[in-house]
């Protein structure tokens, strides 16, 4: 069998050899279909011999909770090693992203918990990919990153864009890649696996006891190398969660509430507590419950600045933390964030405005004759493009403190307006 390798393999974190442990867990990974079964079986039995912990779902999932996807990936994060077989057939669809299969999330969620994961394609299902779809999939991610200066949230989306494209501009091709057989979100699996692993194997799966003998000599050239280390204390990340919600509402409350004293109430005090609450957050890729890749991060909130109307002008009521304030701001100028928030006259929704030269984001909001301004700045440059492309993953990270920002808004609201 041939083995195709990458020309540098990209192995992150610590290594264990193989000699330092006993035994280790390995989930094994695919599609339910019959075609498989043997392969599997024979598989498991001979990790079993060998003394390791064969995971599949048929053996050893008794127990189910109603979140029968959320128990079969943590028997993902609990394995040591994810062994990966992909076929012509994708399987099932998860409940929670219809553009992401089960056995997709099993891969994801090893990658993303940095577990060794030995991939193994059909033969000819490979050579057929790197030959005619690979090269325009490539392309057509490419031109999307340098369109939206972002890579797509999910590979399949592209390659459905793309076979719509073929389907009249190459119909050559595209009758090619469907008189396959192959399901066609498999293509977009294959080339996640084949850019995201150090190595992908080409097996001829229908030949249980050749492909099986091949997985193990496989991964035992593997475990002579390196395995990675990985912590059993799960419970540290509970030990380390967040304050309860509950708790730190009512204290931010109570230091609100303070800033109220004779029927006035402190701007410049209530606004720099409420930029100690609004944290700098992680900007997520996806929506995804399954994808928790992170783009960038913003950091902590910089300054904050308030304005009310005044005739024809939005004036400065009070501004805290690092900033140097226009005083005033024609309700018309159209090169101000907070003019063109004001004249939207939307006070439900938060805006989000980006300075390139200042690589400065700007959330601001409407509350009848005011308007809120809270700046930020990403770790990494941006471009208004690339904001406006993460703008609903951007609103929802930053909303994440709405608690303490409502309330405050709707103590300056009452307070202010009128």
């Amino acid at each position: 069998m041939k083995k195709l390798t990458k020309v540098s393999l990209k192995i992150k974190g610590d290594f264990l050899y193989m000699s330092l442990i006993q035994s280790a867990k390995i989930f094994i990974s695919s599609t339910g279909q019959a075609e498989l079964k043997p392969l599997r079986d024979m598989l498991r039995q001979k990790l079993m011999d060998a003394g390791h912990l064969p995971l599949t779902f048929e053996h050893n999932f008794p127990i189910w909770t109603e979140d029968k996807l959320g128990d079969c990936l943590n028997q993902v994060i609990g394995s040591d090693v994810l062994i990966l077989f992909i076929s012509d057939k994708c399987g099932s669809y998860t409940p929670v992203d219809d553009n992401m299969t089960v056995t997709y999330a099993e891969y994801y969620k090893a990658h993303r918990n940095n577990k060794l994961i030995i991939p193994f394609v059909e033969k000819h299902i490979f050579e057929f990919f790197l030959e005619n779809v690979e090269p325009y999939l490539r392309e057509e991610i490419n031109a999307f990153v340098k369109e939206k200066e972002r890579h797509p949230e999910s590979t399949y989306a592209i390659l459905k864009n793309l076979l719509f494209q073929l389907e009249s501009q190459n119909k050559i091709l595209f009758r090619k890649i469907k008189d396959t057989g192959v399901d066609e979100f498999n293509w977009a699996f294959i080339y996640d696996v084949f850019n995201n692993e150090p190595w992908t194997y080409q097996i001829e799966l229908a030949n249980s006891d050749k492909a099986c003998n091949f997985v193990l000599s496989s991964l035992s050239n593997v475990f002579k190398n390196v395995l990675k280390y990985y912590s059993r204390d799960e419970d540290i990340n509970d030990i380390l969660s967040r304050f309860n919600r509950m708790v730190v509402f009512q204290d931010s409350a109570s230091k609100f509430v303070s800033c109220i004293n004779g029927g006035r109430v402190d701007t410049i005090r209530l606004l720099e507590i409420l930029m100690g609450y609004m944290n700098g957050v992680e900007i997520p890729h996806s929506f995804s419950p399954l994808n928790d890749d992170i783009v960038d991060e913003l950091n902590d909130c910089e300054a904050i600045c308030l304005y009310k109307r005044e005739d024809d002008f939005l004036q400065l009521v009070s501004c805290a933390g690092d900033s140097n304030p226009c005083e005033k701001y024609h309700v018309e100028d159209e090169d101000s964030y907070v003019a063109e928030t004001f004249r939207r006259q939307d006070d439900d929704s938060e805006n989000i405005f980006y300075h390139e030269g200042k690589n400065k984001l700007y959330l601001t909001k409407k509350v009848d004759d005011l308007v809120i301004s809270l700046h930020y700045k990403f770790n990494g440059e941006w471009t208004e493009r690339k904001v406006q492309s993460y703008e609903k993953q951007i609103l929802t990270a930053i909303m994440k403190q709405r608690d303490q920002f409502d309330f405050a808004i709707g103590i300056l609201g009452g307070m202010l307006n009128g």
